[in-house]
């Protein structure tokens, strides 16, 4: 996402689309890269554990995730464990959090499946509407369920509304129903109120009009996938689902749905205004609306499931049987067979990756969703975790000291040099500085480097070492010097020579200079503050 000066901008989640008002940050401009390490994992201490656990901390084959809106709280359906737990905002959370608490059981200690207004069984889908409601696809309970007030509500509480059943001490799921569904599982609304709900078992999508404010029991206004309310059948044809799994809506309430067992998406412009059965607008993961087949690189899915959009318009794909999630860029334009532009849980679209646990892979992800932020949500569910992605910024990170093994200011990124600043004391000779320039990020940048003094009084040499030893003095005090490439994770090193000159030498002084690097990527920059005790 691009922070630009605007106060508020459309951003489209995975379970509606709304227009949020926020500050943007005073940061760089941040990038996608493919096989990214995650940043943040939920369900497990570290990156390397998998362990499947049910306690106050630890998740069983999640399945998908959800944000807030409203309060930045997030939910995961903690399928295995039958509940769903909330946890704190998404940007106040770290490695292994606590939950805050849990729907569908009475305590974080308890997982058993059952029916009833308060209990959940295989909880499959959530997301949370632009009020805070949460919805949940209680899977083998063959229902939906509302909680309103989601983010303050205690410890297993009642559903506040149900859709599906008629009613909460009913289960049995059944085919072909205007008012039943039968293993529901994703979920989305859009601006309007409209809950779509992917009907897995039927092969279909239902419309549920205005959802909040129906009766339980409701009847579906729309269904997509069948010609009617009573067709359950499979096919691969422009207006049918194999096993569709998930939905999620962009702004203009265009409906893209994950159909599994045919690997591909298929979008639907402007879905709420659709009749009963109408055709698909554009399908990813085939080449036209007649193949199904499994498929991997930039355009092939295999029973791709969960679903999310950016506010760029990027359609995230939990691509489950290639292990990984793929983006496609400009989802609501993109033709038939678009190709994928980035990928993450492999290092490349090569589909190869290392076996063991790490940030980086991820093994059958179910669910994906987007924060305000733009950060990335993904639930590893066969590594019984949920990783937070986030995006690259290009952003310097200057150090000083009096050698390249005595460094500070790591981490300490400002245009003024504040908190960087390392004082030396010399006679009237020059003090010789150690600068690097780190790239912490995760794409390689080369760097602008400018040193200034404060008069004249004031002599600054400064010399590359990491790359070979030149004086790039000149350039660097006239100008910009640009630094060579440095990669993700690593750093140039400079030599900043500070010395008094002419009759300055002889005089007790304090002199001061500095070096400030700047991104050839983006303006965001940062300053190392050399000061010289001159004491003849």
């Amino acid at each position: 996402m691009s922070h630009t000066s605007l106060a508020s901008r459309i951003v489209f989640f995975g379970c509606l689309s709304a227009i949020l008002s926020f500050t943007p940050r005073a940061s760089a401009t941040p990038r996608w890269a493919n096989g990214i390490d995650a940043q943040l994992v939920l369900g497990q201490a570290d990156f390397t554990s998998s362990d499947p656990e049910n306690s106050i901390s630890r998740i069983r084959q999640p399945e998908s995730v959800a944000v807030d809106p409203t309060t930045g709280k997030v939910f995961v359906a903690d399928w295995g464990n039958n509940r769903v737990l909330r946890f704190a905002s998404y940007d106040a959370l770290v490695n292994g959090a606590d939950a805050d608490g849990v729907f569908g059981q009475s305590n974080f200690e308890s997982t058993g499946g059952a029916n009833g207004q308060d209990r959940l069984f295989r909880p499959s889908g959530v997301c949370v509407d632009s009020a805070g409601r949460l919805w949940v696809s209680d899977q083998n309970n063959n229902r939906i369920l509302r909680y309103d007030n989601a983010s303050s509500l205690g410890n297993g509480p009642l559903a506040s509304g149900i859709l599906g059943q008629t009613g909460y001490g009913t289960s049995t799921g059944a085919f072909g129903s205007q008012s039943r569904v039968f293993q529901p599982i994703g979920l989305a609304v859009d601006a309007s109120g409209n809950l779509f709900v992917v009907d897995s078992a039927n092969h279909r999508v239902l419309m549920f009009a205005d959802a909040a404010n129906l009766p339980d029991s409701s009847n579906a206004a729309l269904v997509l996938g069948q010609e009617d309310f009573s067709g359950s059948g499979v096919a691969t044809q422009q207006d049918n689902f194999s096993t569709p799994t998930d939905v999620v809506l962009d702004g203009a309430g265009n409906l893209y749905v994950s159909d599994k067992d045919n690997h591909r998406i298929l979008r639907f412009d402007g879905a709420a205004s659709k009749s009963n059965g109408d055709d698909a607008d554009a399908v990813f993961g085939q080449v036209d609306f007649n193949s199904g087949v499994q498929g991997a690189g930039t355009t092939g899915l295999s029973t791709p499931r969960g679903l999310a959009l950016g506010s760029d318009g990027r359609l995230w794909i939990a691509d489950s049987g290639n292990g990984r999630v793929v983006a496609i860029d400009d989802a609501a334009t993109a033709g038939n067979g678009a190709a994928a532009s980035l990928v993450i849980g492999r290092p490349d679209f090569t589909v190869s990756a290392p076996a063991e646990v790490s940030a980086s892979r991820l093994e059958d992800p179910s669910g994906v969703e987007v924060t305000p932020a733009g950060s990335l949500f993904v639930a590893d569910r066969a590594q019984n975790r949920v990783l937070l992605f986030k995006e690259a910024e290009f952003q310097p990170d200057l150090t000083i000291g009096k050698s390249a093994g005595s460094q500070r200011g790591l981490g300490t990124l400002n245009g003024s040099g504040s908190g960087q600043k390392l004082l030396l004391r010399t006679r009237g000779r020059e003090a010789k500085f150690a600068v690097f320039v780190h790239n912490a990020n995760l794409v390689s940048d080369r760097y602008f480097l400018r040193s200034a003094r404060p008069t004249a009084k004031l002599g600054i040499n400064l010399f590359r070492v990491t790359g070979g030893r030149s004086n790039v003095t000149a350039a660097a005090k006239t100008g910009k010097h640009l630094s060579n490439r440095v990669a993700s994770g690593g750093s140039a090193q400079y030599d900043l020579r500070v010395e008094a000159v002419g009759k300055a030498a002889e005089k007790r002084k304090t002199l001061k200079a500095y070096l400030q690097g700047t991104s050839s990527n983006d303006v965001t920059k940062d300053r190392v503050n050399a000061w010289v005790k001159n004491r003849p």
